[in-house]
């Protein structure tokens, strides 16, 4: 309960002293801090994408995992192969129909 009202206190007198700031000096904090958030939160997501490409490059070099990999690898050209029925039959439906639209 002490850290909450240190921390009131503490908002306090931040935005006690932003008020007495000038405009311009109110205007330039505002753009600094926008300036400062954004550029923690893309280094967060760099960090953040540069572990998830450690992990896939360890991945990809560990033997365990690429039978995983190859697995994963196989079920999608499997589905690939599959022939897909209702686009043929769609095609063939709109070439007869070309087809008589020409002869008419």
């Amino acid at each position: 309960m002490a850290e909450e009202t240190s921390r009131k206190r503490e908002y306090r007198e931040a935005q006690s002293a932003f008020d007495r700031l000038r405009v311009d000096e109110k205007a330039i904090f505002l753009v600094e801090a926008t300036l400062s958030t954004v550029a923690r939160g893309i280094e967060e997501v760099g960090s953040a994408l540069a572990d998830e490409l450690e992990t896939l490059f360890q991945q990809e070099h560990d033997p365990s995992h690429a039978h995983e990999a190859e697995q994963g690898s196989s079920d999608a050209e499997a589905t690939d192969s599959e022939p897909d029925t209702t686009d043929d039959a769609d095609s063939s439906e709109s070439e007869t129909t070309e087809e008589d639209d020409a002869r008419a």
